[in-house]
């Protein structure tokens, strides 16, 4: 019987022994295990498709606790680069570049732990500008079925249509494609002075990049047929002791030009006039006698003296204008042909 007893005493230890402790409910008690690589991650909280921003913060988180010192002893950026560390958590940290990073540069971040090194790459976004138009800036004998194309430094461009202003006014649409935005013209004129701004502000898709200031370029477009004289610039300035001399580009030097000398009542006109040319690219609509302010006062006959030719063989002519004294004057210079050309000239007191 006392052997009996002191068997089953025996199994009940046993099962005792045996029985599986309770665990608290959400306490996980398997070991903790991650890869050499996973113990740290580091990303640019500012970046987008195009890259990181120039003025990110990068953030580091470690699967343990590290502390300000181990980042400060252990952590490099290259190109070298100051930090300034900003504690989260025991397992969180900004890291706060002391200057801007520079744009379309590519910077390495190294962190040393126990012989390891983890290292990550950042690219930083190129800066968001124009980087060249077609027409070129101050191009002539542009067709005037030519579109006008813009290209960028960056793709994803935004819609176009409010930022872009061209002068004198003309209609279109765009197409885009990557980085560049094509305004096609619904027409563009014969012989006209066109200036294309694209306004600060203008930007992409999904970035916070804009254009720091406005960019513009100017064109002229071709003549259906070469003109019998044209200008370097609309305007000449004179002072009024000097020769009065207009410089000009022949196409036949033994043609003789009729030179209608008309004048401003004052500089209001005249300035009013100057800048109808320049918002339109036309001396006038209609005809000369319709500026207001304007009246004919004189009419001259002149061969001009040919004083040398350019690389295209195209001679360039001097006139001499006489008896002329200070004032706003404009010239219609004309031939058998009918053809008429103009060319504003401003006679003053001051060099």
């Amino acid at each position: 019987m006392k052997k009996l007893l002191c068997l089953i005493s025996l199994m009940c230890l046993i099962l005792l022994s045996c029985k599986k402790t309770d665990v608290l409910p959400g306490l996980d008690t398997s070991p903790v295990e991650y890869g050499v690589d996973d113990k740290y991650e580091l990303r640019a909280l500012k970046s987008d498709k195009q890259g990181i921003d120039s003025t990110t913060v990068f953030q580091l988180t470690s699967k343990e606790e590290i502390n300000n010192n181990f980042i400060k002893n252990n952590m490099q950026i290259v190109p070298e680069q100051e930090y300034k560390i900003e504690k989260l958590s025991g397992t969180t940290y900004n890291i706060i570049p002391a200057v801007n990073l520079e744009n379309d540069k590519i910077y390495q971040i190294v962190l040393n732990d126990e012989g390891y090194e983890y290292s990550w790459a950042f690219q930083t976004k190129k800066k968001f500008v124009v980087e060249s138009t077609l027409p070129t800036d101050r191009s002539g004998y542009v067709p005037s079925n030519s579109g006008i194309e813009i290209y960028f430094s960056l793709s994803g461009l935004e819609e176009l249509d409010d930022f872009f202003e061209i002068k004198p006014h003309v209609d279109g649409k765009f197409i885009y494609k990557n980085n560049t935005a094509i305004f096609v013209p619904d027409k563009l004129e014969e012989n006209i002075n066109y200036t294309v701004t694209i306004k600060k502000g203008y930007g992409l898709k999904d970035s916070e990049q804009k254009l720091e200031e406005d960019y513009s370029f100017s064109f002229n477009t071709k003549k259906e047929k070469y003109a019998e004289i044209y200008f370097d610039r609309p305007l000449t300035n004179i002072y009024e002791n000097n020769a009065k001399i207009i410089e000009a580009y022949i196409n036949n030097e033994n043609l003789e030009f009729d030179i209608n000398i008309y004048q401003y009542s004052n500089a209001d006109y005249f300035a009013e006039n100057i800048n109808d040319f320049a918002e339109t690219g036309k001396f006038f609509t209609g005809s000369v006698d319709d500026i207001e302010g304007l009246s004919l006062l004189n009419t001259i006959k002149q061969k001009p003296n040919i004083s040398y030719k350019n690389i295209y063989n195209t001679p360039k002519g001097l006139f001499e204008i006489p008896g002329l004294p200070k004032g706003y004057y404009l010239l219609e210079f004309s031939t058998n042909s009918g053809e008429k050309n103009y060319h504003f000239l401003q006679i003053n007191d001051m060099l």
